[in-house]
C-alpha cells in the first residue's frame, strides 16, 4: 500500500498517524495510536503491548479483524520511518468493540466526522482552506500569520499555474524551480533550510516565521511577473526568472537585516517542545522545553548548540541532576550596568578563565532561576533585574568540561540570561572565583576569547546600538 497523503489528526490530547490513500478514497489510521486513545494510555511502548496482546487474543479466537490490518511506513517519535500497523475506518470500528474503553463511543463520532470532512473538502476547495485556518488558529498561530501563510500560497498557486501553461512539468522541475528560487532569495536550499529547523515530513512554510513568509511570497511573484514579461517556457527558460525574482527578495531580505541587526532566515519553527506523540504535561523538562523552542538564535553555531539541547533534554530524564556523567543543564547570567557599558565577570578557580557567572541545575527545572541564584551566590549582589531588551533566554551553548579530580570530561549544556546590576552595590568572591571585576564591555573580549563569550559581546553592542537608533 502507497503512503499518499501522511498527517496527524487530534483526538482530545492524543495524537493520531494517518494517510489518506486516494486509490480508495480512505483514510488508514495507526492502531496503537487509536489503542492509547481508547485506553488513555500516554505511555507508547505501553500502548503497543496492549495492542500486541490484544492481536494475539484476536488471532487465537479466530478473528479476521488482525488479517485487514496492513502494514505501512509511519514516522516515530525519534523522527524515522518503521513499519505500523495500520487499518480503514470499518476495521478500526470493529477493534474498537474489542476494548473496553469509556472513549469508545466518543471515537467512532470522531471517526465518522474526519471521512466526513474529507468529502466535503474534495468537493468543495475552500472547505479545506477554512479547515487550514482553524487549525493554525488551534496551533497558536497569529491571524497576521495565518493570513501572510495563505496569501502565500495564493502567490504560490498562481506561479504554479504559469509553470504548468508553459511546459514546465509538475513534480520534478516544479522542485528544481522552487529550490532555485529559494536557494537565491534565502541563501540556503529548501532541504538546508529545514535541516535548521529541525524539521523532517513537515511542511516548511508551515513552520517559517512571518518575515520568511513574506520574502519567499515575494521572491515568487517577482519570478512569476519576470515569466509572465518574458513569456518563458519549458524548464531552461524558466530558470532565469526563478534566479532574477530569488534576487530581488534576497536584496530587500539583505537589506532589513542590516537595519534590524538580526537574520530574516531562522531555524524557529513551531514544533511543539517535544517530539513524543503522546507528551506528558506533567514532565518538569517542558517549561524549558518550550522557551528553547521559540527562541531566535544569533548564528548557525548558536542554532546547533540550542539543538542539542533540546535533543539532550528530550532524551534524558535526568538532564538537571548534576551527576549525571553524560553532561547536564548549567544556567548562567552575563549581567551588565544599567547603561551596558560594563560587564561583571569572575575569574573561575577550576576552569582559570573569566567567565560569566554560573553553576549546575541540581535537579531545578527553572534554568532562569538556577541562574539567577548562581549569579547572587558568585557575586554578593542582591539586586539582580531582568532587563525589558532581553527578557528570558540570551544565549545558549554546548562546551565540554575537562576532566577534574575524581570527575570524567562531559559536556555542560549551558542556558544563559541577561541580567542588569548596579555599580555601587558591594561586591563579594566567592569559594569558586580568584576574583570578581566591572570590565568595560569594550575591553571584555582580552580577557575572554570563546567564540561564545565574544557572541555575548556583540549581542550586547547590537542591543545598545538598536536602542540609539
Amino acid at each position: 500500500m502507497q503512503n499518499t497523503q501522511n498527517s496527524l489528526a487530534i483526538f482530545e490530547n492524543f495524537k493520531i498517524r494517518r494517510f489518506y490513500d486516494k486509490k480508495s478514497e480512505s483514510w488508514f489510521f495507526s492502531v496503537i495510536d487509536i489503542v492509547a486513545a481508547l485506553t488513555d494510555q500516554i505511555n507508547f511502548k505501553k500502548a503497543k503491548s496492549y495492542w500486541t496482546t490484544l492481536k494475539n487474543r484476536l488471532k487465537n479466537e479466530g478473528s479476521q479483524l488482525v488479517t485487514k490490518c496492513d502494514q505501512l511506513k509511519m514516522q516515530s517519535t525519534d523522527g524515522k520511518f518503521y513499519k505500523t500497523d495500520v487499518a480503514n475506518v470499518e476495521t478500526i470500528l470493529r477493534l474498537i468493540q474489542s476494548v473496553p474503553s469509556k472513549k469508545a463511543e466518543p471515537i467512532k463520532l470522531w471517526l465518522a466526522k474526519v471521512g466526513y470532512e474529507r468529502m466535503q473538502e474534495m468537493n468543495d476547495p475552500e472547505k479545506a482552506l477554512n479547515r487550514s485556518r482553524e487549525y493554525w488558529q488551534k496551533q497558536g498561530r497569529s491571524e497576521k500569520w495565518i493570513q501572510q501563510r495563505m496569501m502565500g500560497q495564493e502567490t504560490r498557486n498562481k506561479l504554479t499555474d504559469y509553470w504548468s501553461s508553459h511546459s514546465v512539468k509538475k513534480g520534478e522541475e516544479f522542485a528544481i524551480l522552487t529550490n532555485i528560487i529559494h536557494q537565491e532569495w534565502s541563501d540556503l536550499s529548501v532541504k538546508d533550510h529545514k535541516n535548521l529547523k529541525g524539521l523532517k515530513t513537515q511542511n516548511l512554510r508551515d513552520h517559517m516565521s512571518e518575515e520568511e513568509l513574506i520574502f519567499t511570497a515575494l521572491a515568487e511573484l517577482s519570478t512569476r511577473k519576470i515569466s509572465e514579461k518574458d513569456n518563458t517556457e519549458g524548464l531552461e527558460e524558466n530558470k532565469i526568472p526563478a534566479r532574477k525574482g530569488g534576487k530581488i527578495a534576497k536584496d530587500a531580505r539583505i537589506a532589513l537585516e542590516q537595519k534590524i541587526g538580526k537574520n530574516v532566515v531562522t531555524g524557529q519553527n513551531f514544533l511543539s517542545p517535544t517530539s513524543n506523540y503522546f507528551w506528558d504535561k506533567n514532565d518538569k523538562r517542558n517549561f524549558i522545553l518550550e522557551h528553547l523552542s521559540k527562541y531566535r538564535s544569533h548564528d548557525t553555531n548558536e542554532e546547533q548548540s540550542r539543538r542539542k539541547i533540546i535533543s539532550f533534554i528530550e532524551d534524558d530524564i535526568h538532564c538537571f541532576d548534576h551527576e549525571n556523567t553524560s553532561g547536564h543543564v548549567t544556567g548562567s547570567a552575563f549581567i551588565v550596568n544599567h547603561t551596558f557599558t560594563h560587564t561583571l565577570l569572575t575569574h573561575h578557580k577550576k576552569l582559570n578563565i573569566w567567565v560569566q557567572f554560573g553553576g549546575h541545575s541540581d535537579g531545578e527545572n527553572n534554568t532562569f532561576a538556577v541562574a539567577k541564584r548562581e549569579a547572587f551566590e558568585e557575586s554578593g549582589l542582591k539586586h539582580l533585574d531582568d532587563t525589558p531588551k532581553c527578557k528570558g533566554i540570551f544565549d545558549v551553548d554546548v562546551h565540554t568540561i575537562p576532566a577534574h579530580n575524581k570527575k570524567i570530561a562531559h559536556d555542560h549544556f549551558d542556558i544563559r540570561i541577561l541580567l542588569i546590576a548596579d555599580f555601587s552595590e558591594p561586591l563579594t568572591i566567592s569559594h569558586e572565583s580568584r576574583d570578581v571585576r566591572w570590565i568595560p564591555l569594550i575591553e571584555a573580549q582580552k580577557y575572554n576569547t570563546q567564540p561564545s563569550f565574544l557572541r555575548m559581546i556583540q549581542k550586547i553592542i547590537k542591543l545598545t546600538e538598536n536602542t540609539h537608533r
